[in-house]
């Protein structure tokens, strides 16, 4: 099913700069403290929860950029995996890539394990985990291209602004997607110089979508619900 939306942000009056100025953090929120914890909660950022957080699983592999000149390790990125498992949720301890972009995570229960790397991965990682580990590739792409998210769901679109001449496409504008099992920060992408975006295997339901106009401080919220493939005509005022 392919959905067509239109949605018009005033970008002036819904904006959320910060007190200074600043544009709004697009950055995950932090749920928990990572410290050490007893093998009882193996893994958890935070309080020892009343589920176990062990089990059998190994996840294993590697962040890369693809970028005009080819596929390259992304090293020393920071991850904090929302592991899912027993009906309930938390965020795994941080975990870091190596010097060639490979990780390891060990002793995780069964369940799902929602991984993002940061700006500019454009599809959902959900790693099912049914007992036998897993290995996942996590690909970030710069400059980024529509191309690079085909795997259905696709939320895909056009950002775009009137002027004087009429429509005029927004590149360059930073497309962030949030969901997932504890609402994080799960896809970004940024539009191409014809206002494009698309990003890749969004589970179907409610999320948020946010939208930071390049040139501006202003990051605009816009609640979307997720069919299937969705199509967004999204246009911006200064």
């Amino acid at each position: 099913m392919r959905t067509s939306l239109t949605v018009a942000v005033l970008l002036a009056a819904l904006g959320c700069a910060g007190s200074d100025g600043a544009p709004a953090s697009t950055t995950a929120p932090k749920l928990g403290q990572s410290t050490a914890r007893p093998a009882s909660c193996y893994g958890f950022a935070g309080m020892c929860p009343s589920f176990p957080t062990t089990g059998p699983n190994v996840l294993t592999g590697v962040v890369v950029l693809r970028t005009p000149a080819g596929i390259l390790p992304v090293g020393s990125i920071e991850m904090r995996p929302i592991v899912r498992t027993a009906g309930s949720a938390y965020e795994h301890t941080v975990v870091l890539t190596d010097g060639t972009g490979h990780f390891r995570i060990d002793s995780l229960p069964n369940g799902s394990i929602e991984l993002f790397a940061g700006a500019h991965q454009p599809c959902v990682t959900v790693v099912p985990l049914t007992g036998s580990g897993a290995t996942v590739t996590l690909e970030l792409t710069w400059p980024a291209s529509p191309a690079y998210a085909t795997e259905a769901p696709v939320v895909s679109g056009t950002v775009f602004e009137r002027t004087p001449n009429g429509r005029a496409p927004v590149a360059g504008a930073v497309i962030v997607l949030w969901g997932g099992a504890m609402e994080s920060m799960i896809a970004s992408t940024a539009t191409d110089a014809q206002g494009r975006f698309a990003l890749c295997r969004v589970p179907q339901g409610e999320s948020l979508l946010n939208v930071l106009q390049s040139g501006t401080n202003q990051l605009v919220a816009l609640p979307i619900t997720i069919p299937g493939d969705t199509v967004l005509d999204i246009e911006v005022h200064r």
